[in-house]
């Protein structure tokens, strides 16, 4: 059967987390998806492996699962996994609400799959997820608030150790991060049909060069290449998941020339859009 006929662009089996939630789970327990592959969340998923092997495909990338790595996974991307069964880890899902500002913006610009550089700093992280895990399932007094702290600190020293440019969490930065997190939620609102950067300042209250000039110094990407970034990322989503045709993907983007829309495809791909289908299917 196709796969594509499965799913609904617009669900995907999305799974939900309560306001300000965290949960916390064994890995192993999770072999099996609670709803079909591929899916999407509502909330940040990190996931620690600490035994056996597989893959893991996000939004379209996929990464080698083995003991050590880490997975990193923002709201709404797309993933799937194909996993051995010895596998071993533990699974940390948490909302937006659940951290603090400062952090909310800081974790951003995490990637979505990293490993620690030696096997202390490893245990540490694991030791931290282990106590995380002993909270959330004894649920003793006030462990929502343990829980919290310690994911604060779980992400803190995950990205103080993966070579992120920790400067951009110093106070005369953050900013910037929340300048970056207040665009992204704007073109996750907007991209569909608006994918000029002088609307989002405009939105923002600025202009398009001094939007350009913080987002860039921030993370090191422009407005207009977030712009692109998520436009791309649907048109793969709509062209693996969905049965529309590539005009209609293109409209529902907000391109009323299908030919722009397979050239601006192309251009950023360097394939077709029937190309790009024809492999994912």
């Amino acid at each position: 059967m196709n796969m594509k006929r499965l799913y609904q662009i617009n669900s995907l089996g999305t799974r939900e987390i309560s306001h300000g939630g965290i949960r916390v789970e064994k890995l192993e327990h999770r072999i099996q998806p609670r709803v079909p592959f591929p899916h999407k969340h509502d909330f940040y998923q990190l996931i620690l492996v600490t035994a056996g092997k597989g893959w893991h495909e996000i939004d379209f990338s996929r990464y080698t699962v083995s003991k050590g790595k880490f997975f990193f996974m923002k709201p709404a991307q797309v993933h799937s996994w194909n996993l051995s069964k010895d596998i071993k880890g533990i699974v940390i899902e948490f909302s937006r609400e659940a951290l603090g500002l400062d952090i909310s913006a800081f974790i951003e610009i995490m990637p979505d799959c990293l490993s620690l550089k030696t096997d202390k700093e490893f245990q540490t992280m694991l030791n931290l997820a282990d106590l995380m895990l002993n909270e959330f399932n004894a649920k003793k007094t006030q462990y929502e608030i343990a829980n919290k702290n310690i994911l604060e600190a779980v992400l803190i020293f995950l990205g103080r150790n993966v070579d992120l440019k920790m400067s951009v969490v110093e106070t005369k930065s953050k900013p910037k991060l929340h300048q970056v997190e207040e665009l992204k939620k704007l073109i996750e609102q907007f991209y569909k049909n608006e994918h000029a950067v002088n609307f989002y300042a405009k939105q923002m209250g600025t202009n398009a060069k001094n939007l350009t000039m913080a987002i860039t110094r921030a993370i090191g990407k422009s407005p207009s290449h977030l712009i692109q970034e998520r436009i791309l990322l649907e048109a793969k989503r709509y062209l693996a998941y969905s049965d529309l045709s590539v005009s209609e993907i293109g409209f529902e983007l907000g391109f009323e020339d299908p030919n722009y829309f397979s050239r601006f495809f192309r251009t950023h791909t360097k394939e077709s859009p029937l190309t790009f289908r024809k492999e994912k299917v």
